[in-house]
């Protein structure tokens, strides 16, 4: 007849093991899953600081649309007086050429 103390024994030793080594896997589970959870949050805290980084440039980006604005409304406004002055210098030299015309015309005279 089988030692039926034996068997018992037998089949404790199995699941005695079989436990340990689902113990075992279950904490590599765990392990990999907490390795995961932190790559998760490092990979948050860097998206953040890429997303600060962007909405930085962006607000830069729109200040350097004012200031070009600006520069383009100082550059018109030169540009104005530019002809402004070119019409001053034009009407100046008509009116030297027209006064030494009319000298000349009088040194001639009747």
């Amino acid at each position: 007849a089988p030692d039926t103390n034996m068997n018992k024994k037998k089949n404790k030793n199995k699941t005695c093991k079989t436990h340990k080594d689902a113990v075992r896997a279950l904490n590599v589970v765990v392990n990999r899953r907490d390795r995961a959870l932190e790559q998760v949050e490092v990979t948050n805290q860097v998206a953040k600081h890429i997303t600060e980084q962007i909405e930085e440039m962006e607000h830069e980006k729109t200040e350097l649309h004012h200031v070009v604005a600006e520069k383009e409304h100082l550059i018109d406004e030169l540009y104005d007086k530019v002809d402004h002055l070119s019409e001053y210098v034009h009407g100046l030299h008509n009116r030297i050429s027209n006064r030494d015309h009319f000298n000349a015309l009088n040194e001639f005279g009747p």
